[in-house]
């Protein structure tokens, strides 16, 4: 994922182009996208977000299952991006979970943390906790739980974040 700050194209009246195809035109600018279809919460209305016709894009530029792209829009700010925006990847192990907090304008790691994986006395193996998932509600609570022990080491990172400049 990238923010990539933009100026839109102001409309005019030679120019009568709706916002979303100002958008698309400064999208296709900044990267290079066969398909620029918008995530779900993306919707907002260009006009709302434009400042003085400047905004930031948060841009998913590829995923596991595609690696080369398209780019999807994820979400749409007015003006400039905030200092540093980050993200969370979150790697739920059998044994444990690794948080990385994500620098997303340079996709460098900016802090890790590492802690136990509590569901590990719903089956020490993964084979186990498939079985345990098909019980009852176990799906769901395995779903939780994953969560939960998540939080610790998520917070870790926030902090050691709010410690580097």
């Amino acid at each position: 994922m990238r923010a990539l700050y933009m100026t839109l194209d102001p409309p005019s009246l030679a120019d009568q182009t709706d916002d979303w195809s100002r958008l698309q035109t400064a999208l296709r600018r900044a990267v290079s996208t066969r398909d620029r279809r918008p995530h779900p919460a993306a919707h907002a209305p260009v006009q709302r977000c434009a400042a003085e016709w400047a905004v930031t894009a948060l841009v998913e530029l590829d995923t596991w299952q595609q690696p080369q792209g398209p780019a999807r829009l994820l979400d749409l700010w007015p003006g400039t991006p905030p200092a540093r925006l980050c993200g969370a990847a979150i790697d739920i192990g059998t044994t444990s979970n690794v948080v990385y907090l994500v620098d997303l304008a340079d996709g460098k790691i900016v802090a890790r943390a590492v802690d136990y994986n509590g569901r590990i006395t719903r089956g020490e193996d993964v084979i186990s906790r498939i079985i345990y998932a098909g019980k009852n509600n176990g799906l769901g609570e395995l779903q939780s739980a994953g969560a939960r022990y998540a939080q610790p080491a998520a917070g870790r990172c926030g902090q050691a974040r709010r410690h580097r400049p």
